[in-house]
């Protein structure tokens, strides 16, 4: 992260000697006194607007008060050492000899300059009061404590002496930020602090930022597409930033010691061991707490969405929720993080989608309202689109699929009923997502079960698939339909066999109980079972035609 080195070509600020030489007076007639704020902006704008400084980037008011500061602390610095060089020669005038704890070092600079072993274990930035920004530490040359600030004076990678600074320790010295690497991009969320290199006109720094919002995007060879908005913490300026294709070039504040901890649990003694276990337990607590706040702020953001009151949001927010369940339900863990989530009922998916999309609430017609000028406006809503729809019913298979409880929350919505008057009023697309949420929502469901059948919905199957009005795509999804729901989910007894055989007859019966149940095992293989299932379909559907 280093600062660049000045024969780099990057220019360094420096004050003009006519600058500065005014700003001496004013310091030598303020007795010495640091000037306020006002009279630093008005210095600032004064110098920005001289001719020498034409086409130059402006001076703030915080670099003239960082300049009175540091002259400050240099001229306390030199009566510090003449009132020492003077006490030296009374001393040796008088022929005293210096004592040895005289050239002893101090506990401040044990507690700020480590041990040498320490010392190359660890390495350290620090802020820059000229402009804000963070550089690399080469060397700490000094210390001193005044009132209750304590400062150190560094030395920055690839700059000589005259760039050394007086910087405060508690507020600019760190351990050095660690690079993230391309696939850590997950570990940042909105509201974290980081590092980020800025590009400015006539120099590019390094510098604390917050970030604001996250655009995930799938990775790639070039490493992370994601992009990040963040507000820079020294100008409050926002902006964009790609992903962590360069670690160079934003950095994210991480602490070492949980790899550290990790490689010394292998070669430590007992007590040791019981210390790095406990650190292990706590890495593992923070790291279970972000996954939580990631899965929560993603659903908090999609359900926003889901909850608007125009489609073209709600579609939105049921693909936000469908990629986030794909997303989830390809580990183990981010099953059982979906599972907790829906607990709480700010999170809860299914009541949002039956609220807006599914079965919204249907005002009776009436005449258009008057609004007068003093009335506030109704809120406009706009009805739900064939493409909403069928998001929605495959967010509603997916949560069914990796979450039972969803199953129970859909019942009390009476989600079966919905569907089965979705299944007879809406097109072709939607009825082939109806079918494949029923199915999602009957398994292993006996409420649910016990109301596809008090709504007769075998038989409003059967009528679609009898029906040759209808596409033969849909039809053939019904008879897909009827083999999964008699041979997986439905118990097989007399009472469905004997309505099966008064809707469909006895040679679908036949493929219905036997055929599939001979063939069902041998379906072990899923591309096996999806085209013996095709095939049993298709034939069936010819024995209804016939």
């Amino acid at each position: 992260m280093g600062r660049p080195p000045q024969a780099a070509g990057v220019p360094v600020f420096r004050f003009l000697p006519q600058e500065v030489a005014q700003m001496e007076r004013a310091l030598e007639a303020n007795n010495n006194i640091a000037l306020p704020r006002p009279e630093c902006d008005d210095l600032a704008e004064a110098f920005t607007n001289t001719p020498e400084r034409a086409g130059q980037l402006p001076i703030t008011g915080k670099q003239v008060l960082n300049w009175f500061q540091n002259r400050r602390h240099s001229q306390k610095a030199k009566k510090i050492l003449q009132m020492q060089q003077q006490q030296q020669h009374q001393d040796s005038g008088r022929g005293f000899t210096p004592s040895p704890l005289a050239n002893a070092a101090s506990p401040m600079q044990y507690m700020y300059a480590p041990p040498p072993e320490v010392e190359k274990e660890m390495d350290f930035e620090a802020k820059s009061s000229r402009d804000g920004a963070w550089y690399d530490v080469s060397l700490f040359l000094a210390h001193r404590i005044e009132a209750s600030e304590h400062e150190v004076r560094v030395r920055f990678v690839g700059f000589g002496s005259e760039e050394d600074e007086w910087v405060d320790v508690k507020t600019s010295v760190r351990q050095r930020s660690m690079p993230c690497d391309v696939v850590e991009c997950m570990v940042v969320l909105p509201g974290d602090l980081i590092l980020c290199f800025q590009e400015g006109n006539e120099q590019a720094l390094y510098y604390d930022a917050t970030v604001l919002d996250i655009q995930r995007r799938r990775h790639d060879l070039r490493g992370c597409r994601c992009r990040f908005w963040v507000r820079y913490d020294h100008d409050q300026s926002e902006t964009a930033r790609d992903g962590f294709t360069n670690p160079q070039e934003q950095t994210a504040l991480k602490k070492r010691w949980a790899e550290e901890f990790a490689a010394a649990s292998a070669s430590t003694s007992s007590p040791q061991q019981s210390a790095c276990n406990v650190v292990a337990e706590l890495v593992e607590s923070l790291v279970a707490q972000r996954q939580r706040r990631e899965v929560a702020l993603r659903l908090r953001e999609a359900l926003r969405d889901v909850k608007a009151n125009f489609s073209f949001a709600r579609v939105k927010g049921l693909r936000r929720l469908l990629a986030f369940l794909m997303l989830a339900a390809a580990s183990e863990r981010g099953v059982e993080l979906f599972r907790e989530s829906q607990s709480y009922q700010e999170l809860q998916v299914i009541p949002a989608l039956f609220k807006h999309t599914l079965a919204p609430q249907k005002s009776p017609a009436s005449a258009p309202p008057v609004f007068n000028s003093s009335e506030e406006a109704a809120e406009v809503s706009n009805p739900p689109t064939p493409a909403e729809i069928v998001l929605a019913l495959r967010v509603l298979e997916g949560c069914c699929l990796v979450d039972n409880s969803s199953k129970a929350a859909a019942a009390h919505h009476m989600a079966v009923k919905e569907l089965l008057d979705l299944l007879s009023a809406t097109g072709i697309p939607e009825r082939t997502a109806c079918l494949d949420a029923l199915l999602a929502l009957l398994l292993d469901s006996p409420a649910n079960q016990k109301e596809f059948e008090y709504y007769r919905g075998v038989s409003k199957i059967c009528d679609s698939l009898k029906n040759r009005h209808v596409d033969v795509a849909l039809r053939t999804k019904c008879a897909e339909f009827l083999l999964l729901l008699v041979g997986d989910i439905l118990p097989k007894t007399e009472a469905l066999q004997d309505q099966l055989k008064e809707w469909m007859g006895t040679e679908c019966c036949v493929i219905l109980w036997d055929v599939y149940s001979n063939l069902e095992p041998a379906f072990a293989d899923p591309e096996r079972k999806k085209r013996s299932l095709k095939s049993l379909a298709e034939k069936m559907l010819s024995l209804v035609d016939s």
